[in-house]
């Protein structure tokens, strides 16, 4: 077992897992120290919560790193949840700190922390500045704001007693400085998940982290800057506008992208911002940040395109439809009619103009069906029956959580489709044009560029009702007729070979019909076909 295991053993097992935590921090510092030869009064800040403990750290730890490092190990994976709080990896650290000090109003800023943690952040732009002096640091956990103090003092050899309080960064309490660079990787936490709740400056569902964004252009000093990592989703997320527009009224936005690095245990994707203040002014502007990380082409469409909500039904599904239709699947058979039980279509069952229901399994309810299907009768006796009716009819269904827009239509009406697959209907003559449209690499790229975060996956799409009737139509005429045309055809052929022809097709035709040059982009937009 290695040190930090039989450490975090201990600290588990302990009726005191807080203060055995400092013990056992404290033993990690003495060790460095000793190893240094060192004595650093500073490490008191630990080892009050006890007598420090004999750890015998392996020489590659025997650098302040060795105390981050154990700080995160022994933090308990239920506690880091409740918290939000994960590690900061040394290399996303360095990047961050780097950019935000390359973009700082001084050549020897004041930076502060107001989430120190172990002191990831600290000790990287210790290392940047080649000193101590000048890092400052908040963490409402007193034992990390003492083990981010402990760090930085063996960084900087035992000198200067570094200025990082234990205190609550989003309290009223002023932050050390006034700071020039704020650095931080917040907390992540939704108000499900014990995070803000009636702040008038986020939206009712935003992420703490906004919270210390905001926070933190309020403290800064003027024309400083402010660099955080954050959850990609606020880039984009409606829940999050409020917020994007707070902070645009004050600061403009240097840059944004994605840490190549993995922050373990992390539940969402993380990005990385670099705002600098004194240069907003773009007061009610709610506008995605997205466009600066997704990687997807700059398409611009005529303002005159009508939306698609305005020549079409669009209509999503609630969860507790989901739930609802779960007791009354039964499994197949794959082939043949039976209006009784009409096909369950998952959006994993769906590719760009294809459905794969009978020939693909399929998962719900927690299980795995080949062929499944719905009774219709038990959802009636359930009192969902006039909703199935209204899902029973010809329309497109548009998958989501994907690399490409994926829609495939129901000519006949037949299938019901499962949260969270969107549905359009209208005209049925009219439905190869709606499913042309929602196909169109214009529309990938255009999704991309405004939602880039929102999905599950870092290059996915994420689309709901709402997106879906604000996607841009193109124009009428021979163009969108031949689009609609190519995306029949490949709904029509079991030849993978020959389907990817007719999208490619399809793709071609729907750029013309915007307006919009098709080279290079329908080659981007293949690229992330789904493999046949």
């Amino acid at each position: 077992m290695s040190w930090l295991a039989a450490l975090a053993s201990g600290v588990a097992a302990s009726p005191d897992p807080v203060a055995a935590r400092a013990r056992a921090l404290g033993g990690v510092a003495e060790a460095v120290a000793r190893d240094r030869g060192m004595s650093l009064p500073p490490l008191e800040l630990l080892t009050r919560w006890g007598t420090p403990l004999p750890v015998d750290v392996p020489p590659r730890e025997r650098t302040a790193w060795a105390l981050p490092h154990a700080a995160d190990a022994l933090l308990a994976r239920a506690e880091r949840r409740r918290l939000g709080a994960y590690a900061t990896p040394p290399a996303a650290a360095a990047e961050l700190v780097e950019r935000a000090l390359a973009a700082a109003p001084t050549s020897d800023p004041v930076v502060c922390d107001p989430s120190a943690g172990g002191g990831a952040l600290l000790l990287a732009a210790a290392a940047t500045r080649g000193s101590v002096t000048g890092l400052t640091g908040v963490d409402r956990d007193p034992v990390a704001a003492a083990t981010a103090a402990a760090a930085l003092c063996l960084e900087g050899g035992g000198g200067e007693v570094p200025g990082v309080v234990a205190a609550d960064a989003l309290g009223p309490r002023p932050w050390p400085g006034p700071p020039d660079v704020v650095v931080g990787n917040p907390p992540f936490r939704s108000p499900l998940r014990g995070g803000p709740d009636g702040d008038p400056r986020l939206g009712p569902y935003a992420d703490v982290a906004a919270a210390f964004l905001l926070r933190a252009l309020e403290e800064v000093a003027p024309g400083g800057v402010v660099a955080m990592l954050l959850p990609a989703s606020f880039l984009a997320a409606r829940d999050a506008g409020a917020a994007r527009r707070r902070a645009l009224e004050t600061a403009e936005v240097v840059d944004v992208w994605r840490p190549a690095a993995r922050f373990d245990g992390a539940l969402v994707e993380v990005c990385a911002v670099v705002l600098r203040t004194g240069g907003g002014g773009a007061v009610g502007t709610t506008a995605s940040w997205a466009p600066r990380l997704a990687a997807a082409p700059d398409v611009a469409v005529g303002a005159s395109s009508a939306p698609l909500g305005e020549r079409f039904g669009v209509a999503a599904d609630f969860r507790y439809h989901y739930y609802a239709v779960a007791p009354h699947v039964v499994e197949g058979p794959a082939s043949g009619e039976d209006p009784g039980r009409p096909p369950l279509v998952t959006a994993g069952l769906i590719d760009p103009a294809r459905c794969s229901w009978g020939t693909r399994p399929a998962r719900h309810g927690r299980r795995r069906w080949e062929a499944p299907r719905v009774d219709l009768a038990g959802l009636t006796a359930d009192g969902h029956g006039q909703w199935a009716r209204r899902r029973l009819v010809p329309k497109v269904v548009v998958a989501s959580q994907t690399r490409v827009v994926e829609a495939a239509v129901d000519v006949a009406g037949a299938w019901l489709p499962s949260v969270p697959l969107v549905s359009v209907t209208g005209a049925p003559d009219r439905l190869w044009h709606a499913a042309a449209a929602l196909l169109s690499p214009v529309t990938t790229a255009g999704a991309l560029r405004r939602g880039a975060g929102t999905a599950m996956a870092a290059d996915h799409i994420k689309l709901g009702a709402p997106e879906v009737r604000a996607l841009a139509l193109p124009a009428e005429g021979p163009d969108w007729d031949a689009a609609a045309m190519a995306v029949r055809a490949a709904s029509s052929t079991a030849d993978p070979a020959g389907r990817r022809r007719a999208l490619v097709a399809a793709a071609t035709a729907s750029c013309a019909a915007y307006g919009v040059p098709a080279e290079g982009l329908v080659d981007w937009w293949a690229s992330r076909l789904p493999e046949p």
